[in-house]
């Protein structure tokens, strides 16, 4: 999982010993981390699919470490606390691919004056670190963590398509969740996607998972061929990135894969 045992380790001191109570502050931590309102113990068993009296347990004491903040009330609420917040920075930090490649995403935003984000691969799910909204001068980063499936939008495509084949089936072999009405939910249909993404070097889809925008992704890739990441570009057009944002993305993709150790040739094939 991206940047999770860095956050877990970080924890240590905070988190319970035994690996059940551990898994389960983790869950608690995650599924808070991505509402956007604080909730109950009920509604966050419900989330979690954890055991109401096993979680009022594990909540209460995240809430003593400062892990988790309650909100006063009936029923009380809970909601990320401030010390897991300053915990998540720090462990971001020492997230090194996101550092070496934050540049390219940079370089990608102030060339195509567009709204543009960096994802990393996580077994078949994308993890976004960070976006750029408003390409204006100085160009700054902003902060993400969102979580995705790799599926329904160009940037998490072009990932899947350059995965291990044994990857590609495994997350294939799973349902394909549907999320608007022209969203790819087929096997076979997304295959014949990921190898057209391979064909022309980068991803698009317009409307799965938004329905009034899409996205283009360009692959970051290691030294094995292996896309851990890719760059995007919001595209608001359904008949896909200019010409200009193709050949932007595509060199500045390329040059930041080099950095990663890949080179085209028999060697990087997947």
């Amino acid at each position: 999982m991206v940047g999770a045992p860095i956050i877990e380790s970080t924890l240590n001191g905070f988190l319970p010993a035994d690996s059940q109570s551990r898994h389960s502050a983790m869950a608690i931590l995650a599924a808070l981390a991505d509402q956007h309102a604080p909730v109950t113990v009920a509604e966050l068993a419900s989330i979690t699919s954890l055991h109401r009296a096993s979680l009022y347990r594990n909540i209460e004491g995240l809430a003593d470490e400062g892990l988790v903040e309650r909100i006063p009330g009936t029923p009380r609420r809970y909601s990320i606390g401030i010390e897991f917040i300053r915990i998540g920075l720090r462990a971001l930090r020492h997230f090194e691919l996101r550092t070496l490649l934050l540049p390219s995403l940079v370089e990608l935003a102030g060339e195509t004056r567009e709204a543009c984000s960096l994802l990393f691969y996580d077994r078949g799910e994308a993890v976004g670190t960070d976006s750029v909204y408003l390409p204006e001068a100085p160009i700054v980063t902003v902060a993400e963590g969102v979580r995705v499936p790799v599926h329904c939008h160009g940037m998490g495509k072009i990932m899947l398509a350059f995965q291990p084949e044994a990857e590609i089936s495994r997350v294939l072999a799973r349902p394909l969740q549907r999320f608007t009405d022209v969203t790819i939910t087929d096997p076979e249909v997304m295959r014949e996607a990921l190898a057209q993404c391979r064909d022309q070097g980068f991803g698009f889809s317009y409307g799965e998972l938004h329905e009034d925008f899409g996205t283009a992704g360009f692959p970051l890739r290691d030294r094995q061929g292996t896309a851990v990441a890719s760059l995007g570009v919001r595209v608001l057009r359904p008949q896909g990135p200019t010409e200009g944002i193709i050949a932007s993305g595509k060199a500045i993709a390329a040059r930041a894969s080099s950095v990663l150790g890949y080179r085209p040739g028999p060697l990087s094939a997947l």
